[in-house]
């Protein structure tokens, strides 16, 4: 069969193109990371902007916000192996969504490399590691720094806990658990759960709950005895 070795030929051929196409094809590299912060959207930000710097913000509906970053060399135009191009010099958009979900503050960051920028299978596992390691990194190092912020501005027990509560300062310990259980009752969170109000207000109820709770673990620790803990 005189047909028989061109065609062969061809279907070998054919399927060795296949999947070398298939290998060198550009492929999307990103990774996604949600975390839920303890903390005012208003905290996350700031500390986002500190890291960060100011980046391009956008404001969506319901008060959230994403803040997208660029960076990367230009010059990185393909990526065809692991190893040779740092994860850093790789053009991508760092982007992050601060969100306000029934009173908590969520925080989703994406990590991508820049559709202009051809990244081969044969690397890209290896980057997609990276892209995730990032991530995992920045969600980090912002948690961090709203840690920090949070312990620079806490005072120990003083007046003003007191005042949080409605107090007066020499209040009886049973004065400030009755102060406390009543707060609860007016600004938790779980209160306003299902309830039509306005984004900013639930913030602002998360935020006075939280700065209740706090003068309170400190009077608590000034104030209550072994047998009241």
């Amino acid at each position: 069969m005189p047909c028989g070795i061109p065609i062969c030929l061809v279907i070998i051929g054919w399927y060795i193109w296949f999947r070398i196409a298939g290998w060198y094809a550009p492929h999307k590299v990103g990774w996604m990371h949600e975390v839920w912060l303890d903390h005012p959207a208003t905290t996350v930000r700031a500390a986002i902007v500190r890291r960060f710097g100011n980046g391009e913000r956008t404001f969506l509906e319901g008060g959230h916000t994403i803040d997208f970053y660029r960076r990367g060399d230009a010059r990185v135009t393909r990526v065809r192996h692991p190893g040779p191009v740092e994860f850093g010099d790789i053009p991508t958009m760092l982007s992050i969504c601060v969100a306000v979900v029934n009173g908590r503050t969520l925080m989703s960051l994406r990590i991508d490399i820049l559709p202009e920028v051809r990244v081969f299978r044969a690397a890209q596992q290896h980057y997609q590691e990276l892209a995730g390691v990032e991530c995992r990194v920045v969600v980090d190092e912002v948690t961090q720094a709203v840690e920090r912020q949070r312990e620079a501005s806490a005072p120990s027990a003083d007046q003003s806990d007191y005042a949080a509560l409605g107090l007066k300062p020499g209040a009886s310990w049973e004065q400030v658990q009755t102060a406390y259980r009543d707060a609860c009752l007016k600004y938790h969170p779980d209160r306003l759960t299902g309830q039509q109000v306005e984004p900013h207000l639930v913030e602002l109820a998360v935020q006075r709950f939280k700065e209740v709770s706090a003068a309170y673990r400190r009077l608590k620790d000034h104030l209550a005895q072994p047998q009241h803990a």
